[in-house]
């Protein structure tokens, strides 16, 4: 060799324990993102539906109430007797139950039909309105931060080998969990 050039070492030949844990870091910090996209999008579309039920004050925001006939016109049925008396019962599985001819009709059908009664839904106060809403909208920026939380992790894990050989047997730990922990 001529004087002065010295040979240069390399470092990345070997594999080595802390190495192996450091990739495993590198790739569990990735597959952590995908997963809290995932959670946030689930976080963010609950947020949104809150969010709606504070608007519009009632839980089933599709339901605007239901059509019944009035107690009073309800055939008497018997859960004891085999076929079941009067024109609109029915026997299901030994039990007999009522047919209500006015189930399922619309409001505008509802109301012109003399037999018929429709009952709106109730809404929710002011205050369980305002409750929702702020739920919502925590749950959505709850979403985001856990978002905001894996790119932060992903980041520290490439800059740091440190960091990354914990992320990688923090993922032993828990892939050894999954594989030999309790069976239901």
């Amino acid at each position: 060799m001529a004087k002065g050039k010295r040979k240069k070492h390399r470092k990345g030949g070997k594999i080595t324990f802390g190495r192996t844990m450091a990739a495993g870091g590198e790739f569990t910090s990735s597959v952590g993102v995908v997963i809290s996209w995932i959670i946030g999008i689930l976080m963010a579309l609950t947020g949104i539906y809150l969010i709606l039920v504070g608007s519009f004050g009632r839980f089933d925001i599709f339901d605007g109430g239901q059509c019944s006939s009035p107690f009073g016109n309800a055939p008497t049925c018997d859960g004891k007797t085999a076929p079941c008396p009067g024109t609109k019962c029915s026997n299901i599985n030994g039990i007999c139950t009522w047919d209500d001819p006015c189930g399922g009709k619309s409001e505008s059908s509802c109301k012109s039909d003399s037999d018929c009664t429709y009952s709106s839904s109730g809404t929710y106060s002011t205050g369980v309105r305002v409750m929702y809403i702020i739920g919502g909208l925590l749950t959505i920026l709850f979403g985001v931060g856990i978002i905001m939380l894996s790119y932060w992790f992903r980041r520290a894990v490439h800059r740091n080998r440190n960091m990354a050989a914990f992320a990688g047997g923090l993922g032993i730990i828990n892939a050894a969990g999954a594989a030999f922990g309790p069976r239901n």
